[in-house]
Formats: C-alpha cells, sequence, structure tokens
C-alpha cells in the first residue's frame, strides 16, 4: 500500500513543526529535566492525541529525562512540574486545554500556521 501524496506532505509538515516546537521549547526552559538530569525527549503536558490543538504550544512542553518520563502522569510529578513552572503556568495551560478553538481540525493549514508562528518567535 502506497502512502498517498497528501499523507506524505503532511508529515513532513508535521515534522517541520516538531523540531521547530522542540527547539522553542529547548530555548524557553532549557535541556535540563525537571530532576536536573539531561533531558532525553519533550514531553507533552496535555497529550497530543486528546489535546491537538495545544501539540505545537510551548508552555505544553516539558524537557524530560526517561526516569522521570516514566512518571510523568502521575499526580506527584504534575504537581512538582506545577510548584516548577507555577500556578499561573498551569492555569493559563489548564484554561487553553479546556477551551479550544471553533472547530478545530489538525489540517495542513493549519501545522503551515504553526510553523510560521513558531519561525516567528
Amino acid at each position: 500500500m502506497k502512502t498517498s501524496k497528501e499523507t506524505q506532505r503532511r508529515r513532513r509538515l508535521v515534522k517541520q513543526a516538531k523540531e521547530l516546537w522542540e527547539k522553542a521549547v529547548i530555548d524557553e526552559y532549557g535541556e535540563l529535566c525537571v530532576c536536573g538530569k539531561p533531558m532525553h525527549e519533550i514531553h507533552h503536558f496535555y497529550r497530543k492525541s486528546q489535546y491537538g490543538h495545544l501539540r505545537f504550544v510551548i508552555a505544553n512542553g516539558v524537557p524530560i529525562c526517561q526516569g522521570c518520563h516514566i512518571r510523568a502522569d502521575s499526580p506527584i510529578f504534575i504537581d512538582f512540574l506545577k510548584d516548577w513552572r507555577g500556578e499561573k503556568w498551569y492555569q493559563d495551560l489548564k484554561d487553553l486545554a479546556l477551551h479550544p478553538p471553533a472547530n478545530f481540525k489538525s489540517s495542513p493549514k493549519w501545522i503551515k500556521e504553526e510553523i510560521q508562528r513558531l519561525k516567528d518567535l
């Protein structure tokens, strides 16, 4: 089964947006995990599968080590992260999560807009 050109194009756009997003998260929060170890990856605080509109929001990215990634969804880790980043960060991000744009769709057009937004930072 061949992948359609449209699917390939979308994958390239997502990859480009992800790379820009990861760089922006590192620029904002550094390359260390909240525990102080070197980061392994950038974790989405709100899952991109459920909160697609937050996929490329910098505040939704958390540089994280492998050990912390295992615990990333635990209430203790979430409380630790809230203490580290602050209650305002948590409330602002929660507000964004609970109020997605009307008729949000992760379309190629939206991804291109996110790419441009991230480039303009």
